[in-house]
């Protein structure tokens, strides 16, 4: 059982990484990998669980870049590349500076367009984080008592604003991977359809100029991909010549997403389905 896309608490997710090996093991997963936000930290703990540990469990380094191209906001998943290599370092740097920046714009979005104001200690602390997030402030206004909306409801319904001079490009994001001698695999593109508006023809085009900036693969399993979505980015996949990747995008327990299950329909993605 493989599942390439899971997060810790290193950056939105629930548990440590030592949590999440654990949680692999019990899961029966033979080949994982964390992909947190725009951070790295988790890769290194859990390297240095295995070495300890002596698992047969495969891992393989990742991280999960927010990114944009063509004015449409996507996330970039990048694997197996030397944790302490020097350009994704940076690049890392960069994220958590336009990440920051993008929170206290969210701040005054917030003021502004509902009249919800984070409290000043709320807003350090949120600040403190190296990635910190839309998850992050909606779990400081449900704690304040500022909002009755559930954690996913409030980053949807309150946070959604696209204010793509804070988050790195996505030619910069397939650079900096390139010259850690990552791969890089486009993450849930369901979530690009349904944010846009695109047919699968236009999904097609869109997936084709990342392939031709050097994506070398697209996640044609994961959590939110029914049945049919399934087919037809495997079909994609196929005609422009991309690789295939899994994730349950496990974040907690709180959903429906689990680790190792790979869409809500159940199906369990081995080694026979995924090309890397």
């Amino acid at each position: 059982m493989i599942d390439l896309h899971i997060h810790t608490n290193c950056s939105d997710g629930d548990y440590s990484p030592k949590e999440i090996l654990n949680r692999v093991v019990e899961a029966g997963c033979n080949f994982f990998s964390v992909a947190d936000h725009d951070n790295m930290d988790a890769n290194e703990i859990i390297l240095g669980e295995l070495k300890k540990r002596k698992s047969g469990v495969k891992f393989m380094t990742g991280v999960e870049m927010s990114s944009a191209l063509e004015d449409k906001f996507l996330h970039l998943l990048c694997y197996n590349f030397d944790n302490k290599n020097e350009p994704m370092r940076k690049m890392m740097l960069k994220a958590t500076k336009f990440r920051k920046e993008r929170v206290i714009s969210l701040f005054a979005h917030l003021e502004k367009k509902h009249n919800i104001i984070i409290p000043f200690y709320d807003r350090e602390e949120i600040l403190k984080k190296g990635i910190a997030g839309k998850p992050h402030i909606a779990k400081a206004a449900i704690k304040r008592g500022l909002t009755t909306l559930s954690e996913i409801d409030f980053v949807k319904k309150m946070l959604r604003v696209e204010d793509k001079e804070s988050i790195i490009d996505a030619r910069d994001v397939i650079t900096f991977a390139h010259e850690a001698g990552a791969f890089v695999s486009y993450a849930h593109p369901i979530l690009t359809q349904d944010n846009y508006g695109l047919d699968y023809e236009q999904l097609g085009a869109y997936t084709k100029k990342l392939k031709d900036l050097g994506v070398a693969a697209i996640e044609v399993f994961h959590s939110l991909h029914n049945e049919e979505q399934v087919e037809k980015y495997g079909a994609m996949a196929q005609r422009y010549g991309l690789k295939i990747t899994c994730g349950s995008d496990f974040h907690s327990d709180k959903g429906d997403r689990k680790i190792g299950r790979v869409t809500k329909y159940g199906f369990v993605a081995g080694e026979k389905d995924i090309k890397l």
